[in-house]
Formats: structure tokens, sequence, C-alpha cells
């Protein structure tokens, strides 16, 4: 689970709770996990150069870089199965979508309308 400036916790039970170390904490906006990747993926809304974050267990992170050129705070994400393709959309300009086969290498793309 991810919230806001209380970072990623993780539960066996639902019960217990742990806190998990990550490479960046504040402004997690959304999780997404692909059965077919085996893979959690995470943004922030944070206009950082790394604010997209990926982990196989919930419990290791690593930051990603995003879409070279492109300045976004991130707030939305998705896995679709059918496409084989996780997307990021975000707040500001119409380059604010991007799209990975894998969690690490992002693609921007240009939105049909300015979000």
């Amino acid at each position: 689970m991810v919230g806001g400036s209380g970072g990623v916790v993780t539960s066996p039970d639902g019960f217990t709770w742990t806190s998990r170390t990550t490479p960046f904490s504040s402004n997690l906006s959304e999780i997404a996990w692909s059965p077919e990747l085996g893979l959690f993926c995470v943004t922030a809304a944070s206009n950082t150069s790394q604010n997209i974050m990926t982990s196989p267990d919930g419990i290791n992170w690593t930051a990603r870089t995003r879409p070279g050129g492109v300045s976004c705070e991130y707030t939305g994400i998705d896995w679709s199965p059918e496409l084989g393709l996780f997307c990021i959309v975000g707040n500001s300009t119409s380059t604010s979508v991007a799209t990975s086969p894998d969690g690490i290498t992002w693609t921007a793309r240009t939105a049909a309308v300015s979000i």
C-alpha cells in the first residue's frame, strides 16, 4: 500500500503493517501491479527526474527515471495485460502521458487533449 507522505507499507495479513525503505516516499500517488511481469510500479506527484519506482515484492524498491524532457507530476498509473504496458498520466501538459513495457524504460506520449 502507498500513500501520500506515508511511504510504502506491506502486510502479510492485513493486520500487521511494516514500513518499507524506498528511494522516495513523499507525494506517492498510485500503484499498479503487473502479474505478467511480477512487478509493482508506483508514481509520485513530485516534479523530480525520478518520480517512478518499481518492486518485484513490495519490499525492495528501485527508482526509475521518467521519460527525458518531460516535466510532470505523475498522478495515475495502470497496467494493461492486453497491451503489455504500464501507462502513467500526469496533471499538466499534453506530454503528461508515458508508457512502458517493463516499468523501467518509459516513452513519452502525446495526449489527445491537454490534461
